[in-house]
């Protein structure tokens, strides 16, 4: 007869981290936000805590992927403020996340899925960086699905 094991508690659980300098520049302004082992990334979402301002208009962006590659799941240029003088305080995003879950077809691991915990890296983004007048404050906030191993 077959065995059984059952979670006895929340299938999800979330991570936050905030960039205090959030739009100084693009190579640096970034958090990494530890995903547990045994999990799935499903969602995130992005929060300026403390309005950005520049004195040009340039998008206002935001990443998601690993420390390899740190668009691999989410990547929006402008999903702050789109050529303008900087996101409002408590702009709120959703950050769509793809190419977590693999296709069916594919043959290969979810890139989304880690057995052992790891860094996915947040990054605030700015195309003018030399105009920043004020830096700004983001949290990003990652949703992970805890999977049966």
């Amino acid at each position: 007869m077959a065995k059984y094991l059952r979670n006895k508690g929340s299938n999800i659980v979330s991570r936050s981290g905030i960039i205090v300098d959030a739009f100084v520049d693009n190579g640096s302004t970034f958090i990494d936000v530890e995903q547990p082992a045994g999990s799935i990334l499903v969602s995130a979402k992005a929060h300026v805590l403390e309005a950005g301002i520049s004195t040009g208009n340039a998008n206002w962006g935001y990443k998601i992927g690993t420390t390899a590659v740190d668009d691999a799941f989410s990547a929006d240029a402008d999903g702050f403020d789109a050529s303008g003088t900087g996101p409002a305080k408590n702009t709120l995003v959703n950050c769509p996340i793809a190419n977590s879950i693999t296709a069916a077809t594919a043959g290969t691991a979810a890139p989304g899925y880690t057995d052992d915990a790891r860094s996915i890296r947040c990054t605030a983004t700015c195309g003018d960086v030399t105009s920043i007048v004020s830096a700004g404050k983001v949290a990003f906030t990652l949703f992970f699905e805890i999977l049966p191993v």
